[in-house]
């Protein structure tokens, strides 16, 4: 991945994850014990330009894994995402097959949500795209990005 950079941390951080991620390229956070290239990863999947980079930069990964199982919650996409259906297609043209999951709607955060099912398909890598809001509006409302960053207990790729 050119131009990516690789953080190695702890499984808690203190302060704030905002101040660690500045890179606009790929970022893959990875603990200070590694992690399984073949374990099973998970993509959380929301249909924008982010999500769509985050996967296309995480092939050289994906293509490790045992299994894909891409994300979603079953909301209203905006006018210039990309289908639910489209990121299976994508990865079934580069060789990988994923199952797509929904999120549990019954669940008030999405965040939660997301970090309930990464841990039921057992991955062992997420990939997501990062900053689809301002990063005043994420530092202000939180986000997905600042809550995977901070709660996420594996590895973690995500791209702008």
């Amino acid at each position: 991945m050119p131009g990516a950079k690789v953080f190695v941390r702890r499984k808690t951080m203190s302060g704030s994850p905002l101040q660690r991620h500045h890179h606009r390229g790929p970022c893959l956070h990875v603990f200070f014990d590694g992690f399984d290239l073949f374990a099973p990863a998970a993509i959380g999947w929301n249909g924008s330009i982010e999500s769509a980079n985050a996967v296309r930069l995480a092939l050289p990964l994906l293509r490790h894994a045992a299994s894909i199982t891409v994300i979603t919650a079953e909301e209203e996409k905006k006018a210039h995402d990309f289908p639910d259906s489209d990121i299976c297609a994508y990865l079934s043209r580069h060789g990988l097959n994923a199952s797509l999951e929904y999120l549990d709607t019954d669940e008030p955060n999405v965040s939660d949500a997301l970090l309930l099912k990464v841990g039921e398909v057992g991955a062992g890598l997420f990939v997501m795209g990062a900053y689809g809001h301002s990063r005043v509006r994420e530092y202000v409302f939180g986000g997905v990005t600042r809550h995977m960053l901070s709660d996420l207990p594996v590895p973690l790729l995500m791209a702008h």
